[in-house]
């Protein structure tokens, strides 16, 4: 029961505002710019893991997010040159940079009760509180629209989202937190436009680019600096707990 108020701001951070705040930037201005705001989310990482976990992330590491963070900019860069930047956008990138700070507030929320509670214990919770804070707008959205109808590719995106993009997501996110500090987690979101831009090539027929060879070089560098002890992490981590 003394843990009810943070399993509720775990809740709402995690999945309430997150992915509402998400969705509607998506409405509101092009998605290029989600990956630009959404790059800041290790560094305020860092800042809030040293200001609230009192975690200490060592130069090396703040310098490795620096370097991944110069990676995202060099892969996201090229769309930005060639299309422009829409300044109408102001009030979707608002709803970004929201999304962004509440994905970091999950993250902490999880540090501070991780060694309590299980994975699927925070997880089950997360989400069930969190489907209950999306039923009055799902309400009311069916109110005034009605029933959508759905082809094989709406019930398959429901399916990829249910099972992949968030079930398993969101338990392999808390597996980790459980294991490494929170600063370091929010490096590997580095990762999210290297393999997103991998996914398109097949779907969208997009073609890899000098930029982005070098962008993607960039991401990974940083990583593997800031971690710079590949030997002992994570095969170490996963030996102790076969």
């Amino acid at each position: 029961k003394p843990d009810w108020p943070k399993l509720l701001l775990l809740s709402l951070f995690g999945i309430t505002i997150n992915i509402i705040f998400f969705f509607l930037g998506l409405e509101k201005a092009p998605s290029i710019n989600a990956a630009i705001i959404a790059s800041s989310g290790p560094i305020i990482l860092i800042a809030a893991s040293v200001l609230l976990l009192h975690e200490h992330p060592s130069r090396k590491m703040i310098f490795g997010a620096m370097i991944s963070l110069l990676g995202v900019l060099i892969i996201i860069g090229r769309p930005l040159l060639e299309n422009g930047f829409d300044f109408s956008s102001v009030e979707g990138n608002v709803f970004f940079l929201l999304a962004t700070v509440a994905a970091v507030g999950h993250t902490i929320c999880f540090k501070q009760m991780d060694e309590k509670y299980s994975v699927l214990v925070l997880t089950f919770w997360s989400f069930i509180i969190g489907s209950l804070s999306f039923f009055p707008f799902f309400a009311h959205e069916l109110y005034t629209s009605g029933i959508p109808s759905l082809d094989i590719r709406g019930w398959t995106g429901l399916a990829f989202g249910i099972i992949l993009s968030s079930t398993l997501a969101y338990m392999l996110w808390a597996w980790s937190l459980k294991r490494i500090p929170a600063s370091e987690t929010g490096l590997f979101s580095y990762i999210d436009p290297v393999i997103a831009t991998v996914i398109a090539i097949p779907l969208l027929g997009e073609v890899i680019t000098p930029l982005f060879v070098i962008g993607t070089f960039f991401v990974f560098a940083g990583i593997f600096y800031s971690e710079g002890r590949i030997h002992y992490h994570p095969i170490h981590k996963l030996r102790a707990f076969r």
